[in-house]
């Protein structure tokens, strides 16, 4: 479900999702099985990587949160409202 306001760029796959209000999916990603609060912005090339071989898991993203370019999200994830992800090894 797209709620109003939600920007969604070329080249963008979402299933089984919810992308709330003013959201940002520029292009280049796939968005499975998650929920993306308002206000948040996904960077380009990002992929909920919701399928684990056996079942598929949901992902939350919260209000106010940047997710950089080029991220793969596996899920089950579940991402703060205003928090920033830190990449690995930080």
């Amino acid at each position: 479900m797209l709620h109003d306001g939600a920007h969604i760029g070329t080249y963008v796959e979402i299933k089984g999702s919810e992308i709330g209000a003013a959201r940002r999916l520029p292009h280049l990603s796939y968005v499975g099985d998650a929920t993306i609060g308002e206000q948040s912005n996904i960077g380009a090339a990002t992929v909920f990587v919701n399928y684990d071989g056996v079942a598929k898991h949901r992902s939350t993203i919260g209000d106010h949160v940047r997710i950089g370019s080029d991220t793969m999200l596996v899920a089950p994830v579940d991402v703060g409202d205003g928090r920033t992800p830190l990449p690995l090894g930080d």
